[in-house]
Protein backbone atom coordinates (compact mmCIF):
# COMPACT_ATOMS: atom_id res chain seq x y z
CA UNK A 1 0.00 0.00 0.00
CA UNK A 2 3.40 2.22 0.60
CA UNK A 3 3.57 2.20 -3.41
CA UNK A 4 0.03 3.00 -3.92
CA UNK A 5 -0.70 5.34 -1.49
CA UNK A 6 2.70 7.50 -1.64
CA UNK A 7 4.30 6.76 -5.44
CA UNK A 8 7.55 7.88 -4.64
CA UNK A 9 8.94 5.28 -2.06
CA UNK A 10 8.36 2.74 -5.12
CA UNK A 11 11.33 4.04 -6.72
CA UNK A 12 13.29 4.02 -2.80
CA UNK A 13 11.76 0.32 -2.38
CA UNK A 14 13.22 -0.61 -5.65
CA UNK A 15 16.34 0.78 -4.94
CA UNK A 16 16.56 -1.53 -2.22
CA UNK A 17 14.87 -4.84 -3.84
CA UNK A 18 16.76 -4.73 -6.98
CA UNK A 19 20.28 -5.05 -5.60
CA UNK A 20 19.38 -8.04 -3.30
CA UNK A 21 16.93 -9.52 -6.29
CA UNK A 22 20.31 -8.89 -8.89
CA UNK A 23 22.92 -10.17 -6.37
CA UNK A 24 21.08 -13.42 -5.71
CA UNK A 25 20.60 -14.42 -9.07
CA UNK A 26 24.64 -13.39 -9.76
CA UNK A 27 25.55 -15.71 -7.04
CA UNK A 28 23.41 -18.57 -7.89
CA UNK A 29 24.95 -18.04 -11.47
CA UNK A 30 28.46 -17.90 -10.66
CA UNK A 31 27.63 -21.40 -8.17
CA UNK A 32 26.35 -23.13 -11.25
CA UNK A 33 29.15 -22.23 -13.43
CA UNK A 34 31.24 -24.29 -11.14
CA UNK A 35 32.26 -27.32 -12.79
CA UNK A 36 31.68 -30.37 -10.43
CA UNK A 37 28.93 -28.50 -8.22
CA UNK A 38 26.23 -30.43 -7.45
CA UNK A 39 22.47 -28.77 -8.10
CA UNK A 40 20.91 -27.39 -4.68
CA UNK A 41 17.09 -25.98 -4.68
CA UNK A 42 17.98 -22.07 -3.36
CA UNK A 43 15.56 -20.30 -1.91
CA UNK A 44 15.09 -16.27 -1.19
CA UNK A 45 12.72 -14.38 0.32
CA UNK A 46 12.29 -10.72 1.39
CA UNK A 47 9.88 -9.55 4.14
CA UNK A 48 8.31 -6.27 4.92
CA UNK A 49 7.03 -4.93 8.02
CA UNK A 50 6.42 -1.18 8.61
CA UNK A 51 6.37 1.16 11.82
CA UNK A 52 4.86 4.36 12.15
CA UNK A 53 6.58 7.42 13.74
CA UNK A 54 3.28 9.13 12.52
CA UNK A 55 1.47 10.03 9.24
CA UNK A 56 4.12 11.25 7.57
CA UNK A 57 6.91 9.67 9.15
CA UNK A 58 6.89 5.49 8.20
CA UNK A 59 9.56 2.80 8.41
CA UNK A 60 10.26 -0.15 6.87
CA UNK A 61 11.88 -3.80 7.23
CA UNK A 62 12.97 -6.01 5.13
CA UNK A 63 14.04 -8.73 6.32
CA UNK A 64 15.84 -11.17 3.59
CA UNK A 65 16.57 -14.94 4.06
CA UNK A 66 18.05 -17.23 1.70
CA UNK A 67 19.46 -20.47 1.19
CA UNK A 68 22.06 -21.37 -0.96
CA UNK A 69 23.08 -24.87 -0.09
CA UNK A 70 25.06 -24.11 3.25
CA UNK A 71 23.98 -25.62 6.67
CA UNK A 72 20.82 -22.79 7.42
CA UNK A 73 19.76 -19.78 5.71
CA UNK A 74 21.45 -16.24 5.46
CA UNK A 75 19.72 -13.34 6.26
CA UNK A 76 19.89 -9.76 6.80
CA UNK A 77 18.14 -6.52 7.60
CA UNK A 78 17.19 -3.61 5.32
CA UNK A 79 15.36 -0.34 6.22
CA UNK A 80 14.41 2.71 4.68
CA UNK A 81 12.51 5.37 6.62
CA UNK A 82 10.26 7.45 5.05
CA UNK A 83 8.86 11.40 5.34
CA UNK A 84 5.69 11.37 3.50
CA UNK A 85 5.54 15.24 4.45
CA UNK A 86 8.47 16.27 2.37
CA UNK A 87 8.54 12.93 0.03
CA UNK A 88 12.27 12.05 0.53
CA UNK A 89 13.55 9.53 3.22
CA UNK A 90 15.80 10.08 6.53
CA UNK A 91 18.76 9.16 7.84
CA UNK A 92 19.52 8.58 11.44
CA UNK A 93 20.96 11.89 11.85
CA UNK A 94 18.03 13.55 10.44
CA UNK A 95 15.70 13.04 13.44
CA UNK A 96 18.76 14.68 15.47
CA UNK A 97 19.28 17.91 16.04
CA UNK A 98 21.97 20.16 14.59
CA UNK A 99 25.19 19.07 16.12
CA UNK A 100 24.40 16.10 17.51
CA UNK A 101 25.78 12.52 17.12
CA UNK A 102 23.68 10.08 17.06
CA UNK A 103 25.76 7.22 17.07
CA UNK A 104 27.54 8.66 19.69
CA UNK A 105 24.67 8.79 21.88
CA UNK A 106 23.10 5.77 21.06
CA UNK A 107 26.29 3.20 20.87
CA UNK A 108 26.29 3.07 24.88
CA UNK A 109 22.51 2.50 25.08
CA UNK A 110 22.17 -0.01 22.40
CA UNK A 111 25.99 -2.01 23.98
CA UNK A 112 24.64 -1.92 27.68
CA UNK A 113 21.25 -3.64 25.91
CA UNK A 114 23.08 -6.21 24.43
CA UNK A 115 25.57 -6.72 27.47
CA UNK A 116 22.69 -7.35 29.74
CA UNK A 117 21.45 -9.36 27.12
CA UNK A 118 24.50 -11.80 26.74
CA UNK A 119 27.50 -10.40 29.13
CA UNK A 120 29.73 -13.30 28.12
CA UNK A 121 29.39 -11.92 24.47
CA UNK A 122 31.60 -8.45 25.01
CA UNK A 123 34.45 -9.47 22.03
CA UNK A 124 31.29 -9.40 19.65
CA UNK A 125 29.17 -7.37 20.96
CA UNK A 126 31.81 -4.15 21.56
CA UNK A 127 33.13 -4.00 17.91
CA UNK A 128 29.64 -4.24 16.53
CA UNK A 129 28.43 -1.36 18.53
CA UNK A 130 31.37 1.21 18.07
CA UNK A 131 29.57 4.52 17.50
CA UNK A 132 30.04 4.27 13.77
CA UNK A 133 27.15 5.24 11.14
CA UNK A 134 28.16 2.00 9.51
CA UNK A 135 27.27 0.16 12.65
CA UNK A 136 23.54 2.13 13.22
CA UNK A 137 22.37 2.12 9.66
CA UNK A 138 19.57 -0.34 9.78
CA UNK A 139 17.08 1.26 12.06
CA UNK A 140 13.04 2.50 12.21
CA UNK A 141 10.99 4.61 14.15
CA UNK A 142 7.48 3.77 16.00
CA UNK A 143 5.80 6.04 17.96
CA UNK A 144 7.48 5.75 20.85
CA UNK A 145 10.68 4.23 19.99
CA UNK A 146 14.09 3.92 17.87
CA UNK A 147 14.74 0.35 16.56
CA UNK A 148 18.03 -0.56 15.93
CA UNK A 149 18.69 -3.92 14.01
CA UNK A 150 21.58 -5.83 14.09
CA UNK A 151 21.88 -8.71 11.75
CA UNK A 152 22.98 -12.27 12.39
CA UNK A 153 27.00 -11.67 12.91
CA UNK A 154 27.01 -8.21 13.36
CA UNK A 155 27.25 -8.54 17.31
CA UNK A 156 27.19 -12.15 17.90
CA UNK A 157 27.97 -15.59 16.40
CA UNK A 158 25.91 -16.50 13.41
CA UNK A 159 23.79 -18.84 16.15
CA UNK A 160 23.02 -15.82 18.31
CA UNK A 161 20.63 -14.57 15.51
CA UNK A 162 19.27 -11.10 14.68
CA UNK A 163 19.09 -8.64 17.29
CA UNK A 164 16.92 -5.76 17.83
CA UNK A 165 17.37 -2.87 20.06
CA UNK A 166 14.45 -0.77 21.13
CA UNK A 167 14.77 2.54 22.46
CA UNK A 168 12.49 5.03 24.06
CA UNK A 169 12.39 8.17 22.08
CA UNK A 170 11.48 9.84 25.38
CA UNK A 171 15.18 8.98 26.58
CA UNK A 172 16.74 10.60 23.74
CA UNK A 173 14.51 13.76 23.81
CA UNK A 174 17.01 16.23 24.69
CA UNK A 175 18.97 15.44 21.62
CA UNK A 176 15.95 14.75 19.16
CA UNK A 177 14.43 17.68 17.08
CA UNK A 178 11.11 18.27 18.41
CA UNK A 179 9.23 17.34 15.31
CA UNK A 180 10.91 13.52 16.89
CA UNK A 181 9.85 13.89 20.52
CA UNK A 182 7.02 11.76 21.00
CA UNK A 183 3.51 13.62 23.13
CA UNK A 184 3.47 12.78 26.58
CA UNK A 185 1.81 9.86 27.33
CA UNK A 186 3.16 8.10 23.76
Amino acid sequence: SLIVEQPFTKSVILNVLNPIRDGYWQQQAESLSVEGTEAVPWTMQVVTETTSFSANVTSMLFTVSSYTGGAGPNSYFETVTFDFANQTTLTLPDIFQAGVNPYAIIAPLARVELLTRFPDLGDFINPGTEPTADNFRIWGLTNNSLNIYFSPYAVGPGALGAQTVTIPLSSLAGSLKPEYVPAPGV
